[in-house]
């Protein structure tokens, strides 16, 4: 059991200032403020960022207030990003420092015109997914190499060793950091808010609980309970929206039988062409089956607890925690399908409206949708059926009823706000727990080094991939076996010509296959340059008609602030 010391850092969301006495491992703050400046490298699975954070002390509060000031422009935001997981990277020495300089050169830019320019600030890269999915003895070179690059940079940053400033972090790590973003400052008087996040190759789930019936707890103490709380963290990689969209293929292919080249896809809308994947390829093409896809999501997450840890239920930990933040992909798959189900982005979760607006959105015929087409697009429909069948399903899921109640309540939200938007980043988390101790560590007295080491950071091998006979479909290993039977629609009528008839001579299926491109430009140019506007409501049509929420009497405890709008004042985000 491990004690982590954090104290006050930031006040809640315009809550009045209360008196608080902690203890502190550092000096009292005097009436000058000291600010300090702190630098992480969020290494993913698909791309790095690097984000530089400042705080400083006040005389007579507790000293920290964390802020995130690079990236905060558009032109920062393209600066501050390189893609490619930095597994891919760890070939040379040359290849390292050409992937990460870019990066180090930005934050040192940006360092550099503050007054005056700060110098030995403390800086880490933080690996995870991505590298979590190579063995232990090949994370070691990559490594390596990132922190010579790093160690160039020594005139700007405080360069530590490369066990405790350059390293891979556990899932479950990731999801505590998560979990100490969003709760550090908060007065016993708040609410303890629990995280969820869903990835492109994994989840994570971190609340409190006060029960004692969970095992493998850490112990995190803030200012809102000094004496600490019991956090569960726990990840579940292969449970992500990318990783399990590419099982569904899988599936798919498993059902259709090797001597379909085009195959049925309920999670896409009627007649929309997904990409070519596998070796031979395929192409799924839509059918606009909502229902039939909710079916399959919860027939995925049923095989995957089969060889998982389980879920934690909602009915369990609701005495310990009533309050969640669902981020990344959980608040992008909301955002996108808010145009379509006349539901207020500022407000909280609706499960009703949000499965109706995707049910809608995924049953039209493509031609017709007026949407963005980027590289996002083919994955909303399943996104939308793997948050409902995460969250809500009772036999294997997170359990959440969503009562108009439990709505009303504000029990899942999202980062509707700018303060809530910076909290929603387990790189905050991480950063501060640096600047109350000094290092990225749970108290004061901890050995950074010693606690760096003591995690078993790689998940190599722990997960089994779908078997698919005589078939590389090109997708990432998961945790779900291979399926022997499925209800999929097979009435497509595009998808039952295309398909190859027995033993067709060659230059048949070469024709069939010329004529399936061909659509796809058709159906591409007629949605480029002749869409129809969409025949969906306006989003402020149908708001909550009957139980409209009124911002004076919902005080759902977000820093003291009503957590809603009212319509008038709705504000639609552009999905990211």
């Amino acid at each position: 059991m491990t004690l982590v010391t954090l104290h006050h850092v930031e006040p809640a969301i315009n809550a009045p200032r209360k008196t608080a006495t902690t203890t502190s491992a550092f000096p009292a703050p005097t009436s000058i403020p000291l600010i300090k400046y702190g630098v992480v490298i969020d290494a993913g699975s698909s791309g790095s960022r690097i984000f530089v954070y400042r705080w400083e002390t006040v005389a007579d509060e507790e000293p920290l207030k964390i802020v995130k000031i690079f990236p905060s422009t558009p032109a920062d935001e393209h600066r501050a990003v390189v893609e490619g997981g930095i597994q891919t990277k760890g070939a040379s020495q040359a290849t390292m420092d050409e992937y990460l300089t870019p990066l180090l050169l930005s934050a040192k830019e940006f360092l550099q015109s503050q007054d005056p320019p700060p110098r030995d600030v403390p800086i880490y890269l933080l690996a995870t997914g991505g590298m979590r999915s190579l063995k232990t003895q090949d994370q070691g070179p990559i490594l390596d190499f990132a922190h010579t690059v790093i160690s160039s940079y020594s005139s700007t940053f405080h360069i530590g060793t490369r066990a405790t400033t350059t390293r891979v972090i556990t899932g479950e790590l990731e999801g505590l950091y998560g979990w100490v973003a969003l709760n550090y400052g908060r007065y016993a008087s708040e609410p303890i808010v629990g995280l969820q996040e869903m990835g492109g190759a994994s989840i994570q789930i971190a609340f409190r609980d006060v029960s004692g019936r969970i095992d493998d707890m850490t112990r995190v103490c803030l200012l809102s309970a000094p004496e600490g709380h019991s956090v569960y963290s726990a990840t579940w990689d292969g449970f992500g929206a990318d990783t399990m969209r590419g099982n569904l293929l899988q599936l798919l292919s498993n059902e259709a039988g090797l001597e379909r080249w085009v195959i049925d896809n309920p999670c896409l809308p009627r007649g929309e062409v997904g990409k070519p994947f596998g070796n031979p390829p395929r192409w799924s093409v839509g059918t606009g089956d909502f229902a039939a896809c909710l079916k399959i999501t919860k027939r995925l997450l049923e095989m995957g607890s089969k060889v998982h840890e389980g879920i934690p239920s909602y009915p369990d930990i609701k005495p310990s925690t009533n309050h969640f933040l669902g981020v990344s992909n959980y608040w992008y798959t909301y955002q996108f399908f808010g145009n379509w189900g006349g539901y207020d982005l500022g407000r909280v979760y609706d499960r009703q409206r949000f499965e109706a607006a995707a049910a809608k959105y995924c049953s039209h015929t493509w031609g017709e949708l007026d949407v963005k087409v980027d590289k996002y697009v083919e994955a909303k429909c399943f996104n939308a059926a793997w948050m409902l069948t995460l969250l809500h399903d009772h036999e294997h899921g997170f359990g959440l009823e969503m009562t108009k109640y439990e709505t009303w309540r504000g029990l899942f939200r999202f980062p509707t706000t700018p303060v809530l938007a910076s909290r929603s980043s387990w790189t905050m988390g991480a950063i501060a727990l640096v600047a109350r101790h000094g290092g990225l560590k749970f108290c004061p007295d901890d050995d950074e080094e010693m606690l760096a080491l003591s995690y078993n950071t790689s998940t190599y091998g722990q997960s089994s991939p779908l078997v698919v006979p005589h078939i590389d479909v090109g997708v990432p290993p998961s945790t779900v076996p291979s399926v022997q039977e499925v209800e999929v629609p097979s009435s497509h009528v595009i998808a039952s010509i295309l398909n190859p008839i027995g033993s067709a001579p060659l230059v048949v299926n070469v024709a069939l296959l010329v004529v399936l491109i061909v659509s796809m430009v058709v159906i591409s140019y007629r949605r480029l340059y002749h869409s129809r506007p969409s025949a969906v409501p306006s989003v402020y049509n149908a708001i909550l008609e009957e139980e409209m929420f009124d911002a004076e009497e919902q005080q759902v405890l977000f820093g003291g602030r009503p957590a809603f709008v009212r319509s008038g004042e709705v504000k639609i985000i552009p999905c990211a």
